[in-house]
């Protein structure tokens, strides 16, 4: 299984301001409105994935990568583990829509 510590999860944030072009400040500050969006969902079930994920704290972009890492499913050899995955990439797109 991935799972991404704090400090990893600092330096992707890093490395996509880098590819994106911008500042840190920036991809954080657009993860955490993602963030906010996705815990303050209308929707019950974004709403009960949130919860179950982060109870009722709100997580920085740091704690958010290093959380969502430990759900997703890899296989020993790196690929994904296809039916698994998929749904929880769909609840993860769910989660942040």
């Amino acid at each position: 299984m991935l799972r991404f510590r704090k400090k990893d999860s600092k330096e992707l944030i890093k490395r996509m301001a880098k590819t994106n072009g911008c500042s840190v400040s920036e991809i954080r500050r657009e993860m955490q409105y993602a963030i906010d969006e996705a815990r303050n969902s209308d929707d019950p079930n974004k709403q009960a994935e949130f919860q179950r994920l982060f109870g009722n704290k709100i997580p920085s972009p740091e704690e958010f990568i290093c959380v969502v890492s430990k759900n997703l499913n890899f296989s020993k050899y790196g690929a994904w583990t296809m039916k698994k995955a998929e749904t929880q990439e769909q609840e993860f797109l769910e989660v942040c829509s």
